[in-house]
């Protein structure tokens, strides 16, 4: 009886060990990364004159889009427009 619950503690703490981990992976700046998961947040639209306005609310990013950092320059951003 000793035995087997020596077992069953051996095989129950492998099998915790390699089932539980977590991955961390860290991604350079300015390589495109693709949602896994929805987003929400504000966006910027760039006008034909090359402004860009930033979204009043947040808008959904559905998962699979992809994201990248294509410029480090500030935003030229338009004054808000009165309701």
């Amino acid at each position: 009886m000793q035995k087997m619950l020596i077992r069953l503690l051996v095989v129950s703490g492998i099998a915790s060990v390699s089932g539980c981990g977590t991955t961390v992976v860290f991604v350079p700046q300015g390589t495109p990364v693709q949602l896994a998961e929805p987003v929400q947040a504000h966006v910027f639209v760039v006008q034909k004159d090359g402004t860009r306005v930033r979204s009043i609310n947040k808008v959904e990013i559905p998962a699979g889009w992809w994201a990248a950092d294509v410029s480090e320059e500030q935003p030229k951003i338009a004054p808000k427009l009165k309701p």
